[in-house]
């Protein structure tokens, strides 16, 4: 008999063959998480009002700080490619964070990448705190490296949104009407929220 697929799986599948995601999202689970944790979504308008952080010039005399316009970006990594850094011979890799509107590429250093090893994969859902630079390309004609148009997320902390909950909330809101609220419940919420009060 046949191993069911997971919904997730299902999910996958579904986009390879349509395109889209029809029934659902992979990331309807930690939709709250997205919303309440991130600067924002991952749509080309919402890229584009991202800030940039220039690149440092370690050879410039100027010695005026870098302004440093750090975001945390979420979703799920749809791609992620190791491969080995020839300058430094260390392990590095680029991906692709994907959300419910739009996706980025991703670079992850050697002491990033090295920290992921055995914590994420693709599919992973997580927050990438990092900053925005623009990609560069090589000009052919000149043999340098210059700008180009898109941007790419220079992750400096990866979190697995299940993590994030725990480590990253500050304060929780709980409404409730007084008229289903009776003071018995009352006592029960304040014996549960008194283990967290530090």
């Amino acid at each position: 008999q046949a191993v069911p697929w997971t919904e997730v799986s299902l999910l996958d599948k579904e986009k390879e063959v349509m395109g889209l995601y029809v029934t659902g999202h992979p990331l309807e689970t930690v939709r709250m998480e997205l919303n309440g944790f991130t600067t924002g979504d991952l749509s080309a308008e919402s890229i584009l009002s991202y800030k940039i952080t220039e690149r440092s010039n370690q050879y410039s005399r100027s010695q005026k700080p870098q302004e440093d316009h750090s975001v945390i970006l979420g979703g799920f990594l749809a791609t992620l490619r190791p491969f080995m850094d020839q300058r430094t011979n260390k392990a590095i890799a680029k991906g692709k964070l994907e959300d419910f509107v739009g996706n980025i590429d991703v670079k992850f250093d050697a002491d990033i990448y090295e920290e992921m090893q055995g914590k994420f994969e693709e599919g992973s859902m997580v927050l990438i705190r990092g900053i925005l630079q623009f990609k560069m390309t090589k000009n052919d004609h000149t043999d340098k490296w210059e700008n180009t148009e898109e941007k790419q997320l220079v992750a400096k902390k990866v979190e697995a949104v299940e993590d994030a909950r725990l480590k990253w909330t500050q304060f929780i809101h709980i409404r409730f009407s007084g008229e289903t609220s009776a003071e018995a419940d009352l006592r029960e919420l304040d014996l549960i929220c008194s283990g967290f009060i530090t």
